[in-house]
């Protein structure tokens, strides 16, 4: 077990995390001396009450994909400075009420909006889907259910960090 940002949280032998400051970072647990791993991105949030509300901490979206992500003002905010993490993994286009935010690369990020001085964040797991294509030249089985011969196509998820935990 490792992580990228002691300064946010730890990790023990066991795998238990501990928020240790307001932030980011990632969580590794790997095997095989690092050769196989899965990633988990942690946000830990103080506890003042936000001025920006989400209706959720963590979205998925995928490559080339959008997904808006609603919000909320709690009372008067003057102005709200919006800033991502990894501006290479995901694009944001801010509205009143709405953000969109667009997958460009597979991997994680944080947005965190701050207005009156508090942070409100969410994070953002990019997924990357690969198609990859076999070929043979036939049929189904007797039974109908299991490809024999033919062009079938597979789509499988491809991605580093698939995880978000908050």
């Amino acid at each position: 077990w490792s992580t990228d940002n002691p300064a946010v949280i730890t990790v023990d032998d066991a795998g238990t995390v501990t928020a240790v400051g307001e932030g980011a970072a990632s969580v590794r647990a790997s095997v095989m001396e690092g050769a196989v791993y899965a990633d988990a991105l942690v946000i830990v949030k103080a506890d003042e009450e936000p001025v920006v509300l989400f209706e959720e901490d963590c979205y998925e979206v995928g490559l080339g994909e959008s997904v808006t992500v609603p919000y909320t003002l709690n009372g008067e905010a003057d102005e709200v400075v919006w800033t991502v993490d990894h501006e290479d993994v995901i694009g944001l286009d801010v509205r009143e009420g709405e953000v969109t935010v667009t997958g460009l690369a597979g991997g994680t990020a944080l947005v965190t909006a701050t207005a009156g001085g508090v942070s409100s964040t969410f994070g953002v797991v990019v997924l990357v889907f690969e198609e990859e294509a076999y070929e043979d030249a036939g049929n189904l089985d007797a039974a109908g259910d299991k490809p024999v011969n033919g062009t079938y196509s597979v789509r499988y998820m491809q991605t580093s960090a698939r995880d978000l935990a908050t």
